[in-house]
C-alpha cells in the first residue's frame, strides 16, 4: 500500500467530479478503502483502475490529423464528421 488520499484529491488529480466518485463508489465501481465512516483511495489501486479502463483507438479509424491534412476546414459539411465543422472564420 502506498499512500491513501481523499476524495477531493483523487478528483484534482483525475478531473472527475467528486460527485461522480461518490457515485462510483456507492455502486463499487471503483476500488476505494473504507476507514470508519472515511473513504479513502489507494494511488497504486487507481492508476491499475484507470489503465484498465483505456480504450485503444481503431486501427481504421482516421484521426483528426489525417482528415485535416487531406481536407481545409472551411464550414462545409464534412463526411468523416456528418456534421458542419468550421474551426476558423473564413476571410
Amino acid at each position: 500500500m502506498e499512500y491513501l488520499i481523499d476524495i477531493a484529491e483523487l478528483a484534482r488529480r483525475t478531473t472527475i467530479k467528486q460527485a461522480t466518485l461518490r457515485k462510483y463508489v456507492a455502486q463499487h465501481k471503483i476500488p476505494f478503502v473504507k476507514i470508519g465512516r472515511l473513504v479513502r483511495f489507494d494511488l497504486s489501486e487507481i492508476d491499475v483502475w484507470i489503465k484498465e479502463r483505456k480504450v485503444p483507438a481503431s486501427k481504421g479509424d482516421k484521426t483528426a490529423r489525417e482528415i485535416s491534412e487531406n481536407r481545409l476546414f472551411n464550414g462545409q459539411e464534412t463526411p468523416e464528421f456528418g456534421h458542419s465543422t468550421r474551426f476558423f472564420p473564413t476571410a
